[in-house]
């Protein structure tokens, strides 16, 4: 009320940072603003993985990365959200932008990755090839890994911390079976 008070008495008075500037500080007044950023981190995070479930086990749409509007609401909620790193640890390879965002912001954190490749008769988002072969290159950090298709990069790979990998193959083609194993005893 008061800045928009102000803008109508003096629509010259204030100019765009100073706006930014009387915001910030209006909602750092605010109940939610208080909460310690541990607690905040959690609450993030509880929300970021009931996304992830509702995007690894449904058929319904859904986006991976609805949880980061949490980020849009202000700049502490922003500011907090961007310095967690599990909650960036979760990796949908759909394009090289996003994916490279994700790998910076995760830090050091172990890494869950979902490749879809095929649409498999679902909405999803498909992983971008560029994107993926950025992802392959951080196995030593990949935790988990859902995987809708065999990469040949999985043949030669050293993932000292994996600990579920979850790989499926849709094939129509008939020779598919006769392919190289994926493992070797």
């Amino acid at each position: 009320y008061m800045l928009s008070h102000i803008q109508h008495r003096h629509p010259h008075a204030l100019d765009a940072t100073e706006i930014i500037h009387l915001k910030t500080c209006w909602n750092g007044t605010l109940p939610i603003a208080r909460l310690p950023p541990e607690l905040l981190s959690t609450i993030f995070v509880a929300y970021a993985t009931s996304i992830r479930e509702d995007y690894t086990l449904s058929w319904r749409d859904v986006q991976p990365y609805l949880w980061v509007q949490v980020t849009h609401v202000c700049r502490y909620w922003r500011d907090v959200a961007i310095d967690c790193a599990v909650l960036w640890n979760w990796v949908v390879p759909a394009s090289v932008a996003c994916t490279q965002t994700i790998l910076s912001r995760s830090r050091s954190a172990p890494l869950i990755i979902n490749l879809n490749t095929q649409l498999l008769g679902r909405t999803r988002v498909l992983s971008d090839p560029k994107a993926v072969n950025i992802v392959y290159k951080q196995w030593a950090r990949i935790a988990e890994a859902r995987i809708d298709v065999p990469h040949p990069a999985l043949r030669n790979i050293s993932a000292p911390i994996l600990r579920s990998l979850d790989v499926r193959s849709w094939c129509s083609d008939e020779n598919a079976l006769d392919a190289e194993p994926l493992f070797h005893s």
